[in-house]
């Protein structure tokens, strides 16, 4: 039997990493209109980014993607779980605020 192949894992990686990068940058450089277009893809940082990073290295672990995107599908997990983490921290701190 046929192992199914996981390579398409690349693209909604590389989509919500340059996502939330831009996000970050927009924060860090104060500017509030660029950053309130971005902030709209913050539910997918929430609902996405780790749910997908723990699947695709599941999938890297397991051998299913190949060995040319093995390398840099794990370094965007990471990334993204971490960016994920972020957004669920900045989530709780906001609700917290008084």
């Amino acid at each position: 039997m046929q192992k199914r192949r996981f390579d398409w894992l690349i693209y909604p990686h590389v989509v919500l990493f340059v996502w939330a990068s831009l996000f970050c940058i927009s924060l860090a450089i104060n500017n509030g209109p660029l950053a309130g277009l971005f902030a709209v893809g913050n539910s997918a940082f929430l609902l996405v980014n780790i749910p997908l990073g723990v699947f695709s290295l599941i999938s890297v672990v397991k051998k299913r993607v190949g060995k040319h995107i093995s390398v840099a599908l794990t370094i965007l997990s990471i990334l993204n779980i971490l960016y994920g983490i972020a957004a669920w921290c900045f989530l709780i701190m906001f609700f917290k605020m008084p």
